[in-house]
């Protein structure tokens, strides 16, 4: 048995193994003697290999163990070794190293100078600087000096940062000529080795003498054997004093296949698969494979433990952990991007955030077992500390950070276009922007606001690139107003022209009267009048041909105005990427039990040895029948089985008739009517059939959804504060009755009574509804403004409703129509964010952090009864209607089951471990047959248990059923009001209805069959 205080786990996760590590460093032991006989004659080794290939644990726990052990021959054991990685300042980092323990002497620091700039100085004067180094500084130590250069292809980003800031510098070359001399000089026995990845291989061609260096020195580190993948595992945890099971060990060793992340990944999901065996299974059963598949697997198990990290920070604190890993990564070669270390200092100017602020989302990263971020927890932060990334498989695995470094990318490349531009714009060689480029960099500058310190990581052009952008700017406007005037001033002229015509005709009409008054001169009058008229009707043809002209020129520039509208349009992000977990086949539960009974006794009591034997035959036959319901059950089940296998091979048609021969024979041969693994088959049937509309559709992640108490409609909230009422139609089907746009929702439930929808805005006001006539379209009866950040709000009894915010619980009840506060007091607890009650509303929970607490609510008093502490973060809370039971989920996926007594003392509390991450809603189905548990999580599962078979311990009763449909997170779970259906809204844009009842499910695909 293995002691609880003496078990370690073994595995580092996504970090790389230290040198005090090496006792756990399994599978390497022919690479380690392959890198001593490169080292021993060049005194350079180039140790190259893929991301994710091993190449510093291969380094640091099996090369520099094996030195100072004196493996290499004819060197010795004493042996000076330095690590350090190049970062942003080689020199002043390789000078940083020789500056530490491990070459300074005592005498040296007695000095009490800082000897780092002094040494830097020396660096900086020849190639031979290393060697000066050490005859100076460093006494001319008599052991053999080694130094390692972790991260080597970090000086390939500094040399490009260098050439672009144009700042005259080239301290990349400095530093190769340093270490190309340093291996040259054999008397001082210095020795060089660094590490790099594979796809940068032909950045070192940039330095003249470094490619021939390499060729001599290289080691392309080759890919482990399945039998050193296999030591790798099995010898750490034989080092830990545990055991792993054989058939998990093939499973690791065939999934990890030709995944480029191998062993980062595999070491991360052996870490956390043995976490969990460690906090939830009796140690004395060796590491198996429920405790792999309960982290997620290799596929999910790296992305879910980055999610849990994400969702334990505030809604603030998750904008900052955004711009930070933004920050922390940048585009890279063909094969993906790479990390860049940052100085928290820097961090902060970047992202314009006090130390204390950034610092608790950094630590929430680097918590033990977590590892995202360096340096671990245990190291103090400081202003000169950097902060990095482990390794760069979390950018590749972590489907969040996937998303935001294309958004970081996507913002970098337009940033450099503007660079480019403005640059051969400056050289007369292009001109300003137009659109629609104009548009794209002016909608990136309003939504990224992108600051000089940001900027300058790409190009230190920002100046002249804002500069040219606000010049485009100006210029475009300018255009636009001088297009006005121009057509202002056609108006004005035809305006113009208009009125000089009808002045010549009012002249004319004069002149025409003048005529007639002057007999003697009529005839000349009136031709005088006649074309004066001819003129008139010229002029006014000319006139409309004006008007008719300046109508044209305005339909023109309308519809530039809305190529413009729509050139300022951008493409919505792409959809989440997410991975389907496959179905896991249940074992046989069932063993026919065979029984018979023979007795014979002695021939004087015939009669009665007649009567026993006539008794027994008759038990053997009833052991005979019993025997054969139970094998019959059991075959029921191993049907659901290979039914589950059939619809996982798309097997559709045969898949679905075993799971309905596999109901109907259970129900033939008396067996409960609900059993897992049938039910699971009988769902999944009915899901990949396509013989029932299940799904319904939105635009936007659905947040939350609530049936109605009354009748089979179904209101949802969508990420775009939308909420939409739908209906479940007879024929089973979601039919969408009208989506209403409410700005700024937060969350809203209904009345008790169904009458009114109370819905709370993220201006910390709650409107009321009135829904008596469908609430098709709703109409608003009044709005009140809470002083409070309103978190959730659920119903009570009596239209009474309770709302939690950051400072605790209020209480509103609705009286002539209106929301009016209650006379209940409001239970003033700091940060109360998941909260419950029963359907008579006589008990209340609520929960802030981990800590659970429960009230008793009795007309207008509220009386304290239970506070629980909880291990981890709670997000869930359910009450149940007809008992004292209450239901916790929390974020690590488990559930609690806890039991009143009538006096309200605990008389059970069971922990059930149904899903991998976060539980963000829990159900309780309460009828006569049964009590189930429904609960749903973001790792895109739902669960239903049978809560009577838990408590009576029933076997396997706390695994139930294992729903999947949703592609992506499951954020909220309801139950339909006549209790023979329940929703789920996703991530994934849809809200799916499921049968409660198998029976139901079995008569739809016989219904469809037919």
């Amino acid at each position: 048995m293995i002691e609880e205080e003496i078990y370690f786990n073994p595995f580092p996760g996504l970090r790389a193994f230290e040198e005090d590590e090496e006792y756990l460093f399994f599978g390497r032991e022919k690479q380690i003697d392959d890198l001593l006989d490169k080292l021993e004659q060049p005194h350079f080794l180039a140790v190259i290999g893929t991301s994710g290939s091993g190449k510093s644990s291969l380094v640091k726990s099996g090369l520099l163990p094996s030195l100072h052990s004196g493996f290499i021959r004819g060197v010795g054991k004493g042996w000076r070794i330095g690590v350090f990685r190049p970062g942003d300042n080689p020199i002043g980092n390789l000078a940083a190293c020789l500056c530490s323990d491990e070459f300074i002497t005592d005498e040296a620091e007695d000095d009490g100078f800082n000897l780092q700039p002094m040494i830097e100085s020396v660096l900086r004067r020849s190639d031979d600087g290393i060697a000066n180094v050490v005859d100076q500084f460093l006494n001319k130590l008599p052991e053999n000096i080694l130094l390692v250069a972790d991260q080597f292809e970090e000086l390939f980003r500094f040399s490009k940062y260098e050439k672009t800031s144009h700042k005259g510098t080239r301290d990349s070359v400095l530093f190769i000529n340093l270490l190309l001399a340093a291996i040259k000089d054999r008397k001082r026995r210095i020795y060089i080795v660094f590490t790099m990845r594979s796809d940068f291989l032909g950045n070192c061609t940039e330095f003249r003498g470094f490619p021939e260096a390499i060729n001599i020195g290289q080691y392309l580190i080759p890919r482990m054997t399945r039998e050193e993948i296999k030591l790798a595992i099995t010898g750490p945890v034989a080092v830990s004093g545990s055991e792993i099971s054989s058939q998990l060990v093939t499973m690791f060793l065939n999934e990890v296949g030709d995944n480029p992340d191998q062993l980062p990944i595999l070491q991360h999901a052996l870490m956390r698969t043995c976490d969990y065996w460690s906090e939830n299974t009796d140690h004395e059963i060796p590491i198996g494979i429920a405790d792999y598949e309960a982290v997620g697997r290799m596929e999910l198990a790296l992305s879910n433990h980055a999610d849990e990290a994400y969702n334990e920070l505030d809604e603030d604190q998750k904008i900052i952990c955004a711009t930070l890993f933004k920050t922390l990564t940048e585009s890279g070669t063909t094969s993906g991007g790479v990390r860049r270390p940052t100085k928290l200092s820097e961090l902060c100017k970047i992202l314009e955030l006090e130390k204390q602020v950034l610092i608790p989302v950094i630590d929430v990263f680097r918590e033990r077992g977590r590892s995202f971020l360096m340096p671990p927890l245990e190291i103090e932060l400081t202003a000169d500390s950097v902060i990095d990334i482990s390794h760069e498989s979390l950018m590749r695995v972590w489907l969040r950070l996937v998303k935001w470094f294309k958004e970081e990318t996507d913002s970098s490349e337009i940033y450099l276009g503007i660079c480019n531009a403005a640059a051969l714009n400056e050289v007369g060689k292009a001109g300003l922007y137009h659109d629609p480029e104009l548009q794209i960099a002016l909608k990136w500058k309003e939504v990224y606001s992108p600051s000089e310190l940001w900027a300058n990581r790409y190009n230190s052009s920002y100046h002249q690139a804002m500069t040219f952008l606000a010049e485009s700017k100006h210029q475009f406007e300018l255009e636009i107003k001088q297009k006005e005037l121009a057509e202002q001033k056609k108006k004005r002229r035809a305006r113009l022209f208009t009125l000089f015509l009808s002045l010549a005709f009012l002249l004319s009409v004069f002149f025409a009267w003048e005529a007639i008054q002057e007999k003697k001169s009529a005839v000349k009058s009136q031709g005088i009048a006649l074309i004066a008229t001819e003129a008139a009707k010229k002029s006014a043809e000319n006139a409309k041909k004006s008007e008719h002209h300046a109508k044209l020129k305005a339909l023109e520039a309308m519809k530039a105005k809305k190529l413009a509208d729509k050139a300022e349009k951008n493409a919505k992000a792409e959809a989440k990427i997410a991975n389907r977990m496959t179905g896991v086949a249940r074992r046989k539960e069932l063993e026919a039990i065979e029984s018979s009974k023979a007795a014979k006794e002695s021939e004087e009591n015939a009669v009665k040895e007649r009567s026993k034997a006539l008794q027994s035959q008759k038990n053997a036959e009833d052991s005979e029948k019993e025997t054969e319901r139970l094998k019959n059950l059991a075959d029921a089940r191993y049907a659901a089985i290979l039914a589950l296998k059939k619809l996982d091979n798309k097997e559709t048609d045969e898949g679905v008739a075993l799971a309905i021969s596999a109901q109907e024979n259970t129900i033939k041969n008396k067996g409960e009517e609900r059993v897992d693994v049938i039910y699971e088959a009988l769902s999944k049937s009915l899901n990949e059939s396509g013989k029932a509309q299940l799904t319904l559709d939105n635009d936007f992640g659905l947040r939350k959804v609530v049936s109605h108490p009354n009748k089979n409609t179904i209101a949802h909230l969508n990420e775009n504060a939308q909420i939409t009422f739908v209906e479940l139609t007879a024929d089973n089907r979601l039919k969408e009755i009208l989506a209403q746009e409410l700005k700024e929702v937060t969350t809203f439930c209904y009345s008790t009574d169904g009458q009114f929808l109370v819905s709370c805005y993220k201006d910390n006001s709650i409107a009321l509804f009135d829904l008596e006539s469908n609430g098709i379209p709703l109409t608003q009866l009044d709005k009140v403004n809470i002083p409070v950040d309103i978190k959730e709000i659920k119903s009570l009894a009596k239209n009474r409703f309770m709302i939690s915010s950051a400072s605790g619980i209020s209480f509103y009840q609705i009286e002539n129509n209106a929301l009016k506060e209650s006379a209940v007091s409001p239970i003033l607890k700091t940060g109360v964010k998941t909260i419950a009650s029963n359907g008579n509303g006589s008990l209340i929970a609520y929960s802030y952090s981990n800590v659970l607490e429960v009230n008793r609510f009795s007309n207008s008093t509220l009386n304290a009864l239970k506070k629980i502490e909880f291990k981890h973060l709670i997000t869930s809370l359910e009450l149940s209607i007809y008992k004292n039971m209450l239901v916790v989920g929390m974020s690590n996926g488990t559930i609690r089951l806890i039991d009143f007594n009538s006096s309200l003392e605990i008389t059970t509390d069971i922990t059930l471990s149904n899903h991998s991450s976060k539980i963000t809603g829990l159900k309780l189905v309460q009828n006569l047959k049964e009590t189930l548990l429904l609960s749903s999580s973001l790792d895109n599962t739902v669960g239903i248990v049978t809560i009577d078979d838990v408590l009576n311990k029933v076997k396997d009763a706390q695994k139930g059923s294992k729903l999947k449909g949703h592609n992506l997170w499951i954020n909220d779970i309801s139950l339909s009001f006549d209790k023979k259906h329940f929703f789920t809204v996703s991530e994934d844009k849809t809200i799916r209805f499921w049968f409660i009842d198998p029976n139901d499910i079995v008569n739809i695909l016989k219904e469809n069959k037919e």
